[in-house]
């Protein structure tokens, strides 16, 4: 064997061994390490998205991202805050179709514990009014909400947050019923008289959606307290506080001086005299 020969032959055992001491370490890993090269394997080709992210790298998928920030940026005033959430939502219904598509995909994807982004994505979909949304809103409103998981319910409550992640998808369902979108009505009617279904808030949102969806108003209400219970009938309304009254409230709420609402009983019962000098 010549000396070029004897090169080649001395090449392919190292290969051939370090592919043997591959194998053997792989055998030895256990299943999440194993798991962990997998993906460690998949990063280097590119293949494993970026973590965390909602959407892909497209026009599209950047003007959701924007619209995602457009949420959490700090205004001076509300109105502030409005103007620039509808200039982006404005944007975004210039493609409805692939931006619901993108929503949709973001929310089945998305780690359950990340609430806010969560009610970012259903609001979204909502505020488009566009029927091609139906079917995202109406499973997000029907779906359960998962047990209790906080141990600290005094200060965070998934099952709250759960709830307050459903109510923009009632709401987008209300409009699209007072569109003339059936399907959304009867999903709201069956929310707002399920006998089972105990979270007070999405059935509420769910009674004042149907009652917008339609004209016969006063027929709906008959037809609505029919159905549920005596307690329940005071929020069969579209009767809504006006604005003077709500500020009426308010000044009587606040009327009282901070010094005088924090007096218990006792020091409120003290003579006004001063105390006699002591001698």
């Amino acid at each position: 064997m010549d000396r070029k020969c004897r090169i080649i032959f001395f090449l392919l055992l190292v290969v051939a061994a370090v592919g043997l001491t591959g194998c053997e370490a792989t055998q030895d890993l256990s299943e999440e390490d194993r798991l962990a090269r997998k993906d460690d394997k998949g990063a280097d080709t590119g293949k494993k998205p970026e973590e965390g992210e909602l959407f892909p790298d497209t026009p599209i998928g950047q003007k959701l991202r924007n619209h995602m920030n457009v949420l959490t940026l700090p205004a001076e005033t509300l109105e502030e805050a409005d103007s620039r959430y509808a200039k982006s939502l404005g944007e975004l219904r210039k493609d409805p179709k692939e931006v619901i598509k993108l929503l949709a995909e973001a929310y089945r994807n998305i780690e359950e514990n990340r609430y806010f982004e969560r009610w970012g994505l259903v609001k979204t979909l909502g505020d488009l009014r566009n029927d091609e949304a139906y079917t995202t809103l109406s499973s997000i409103a029907k779906s359960a909400i998962p047990v209790e998981k906080s141990e600290d319910l005094h200060h965070f409550s998934t099952q709250e947050e759960e709830q307050i992640i459903r109510l923009p998808a009632v709401e987008g369902l209300a409009a699209l019923a007072s569109q003339g979108h059936k399907a959304a009505e009867r999903d709201l009617l069956n929310l707002a008289v399920e006998p089972l279904y105990p979270y007070f808030a999405v059935k509420k949102r769910a009674i004042k959606g149907y009652l917008k969806a339609g004209r016969d108003t006063k027929a709906r209400i008959r037809f609505l307290k029919s159905k549920l219970p005596l307690d329940l009938h005071e929020i069969v309304t579209l009767e809504v506080t006006s604005p003077e009254e709500f500020q009426a409230k308010v000044r009587e709420l606040t009327s009282v001086s901070p010094d005088e609402t924090t007096k218990d009983t006792a020091e409120e019962q003290l003579p006004k005299e001063p105390a006699p000098a002591v001698k």
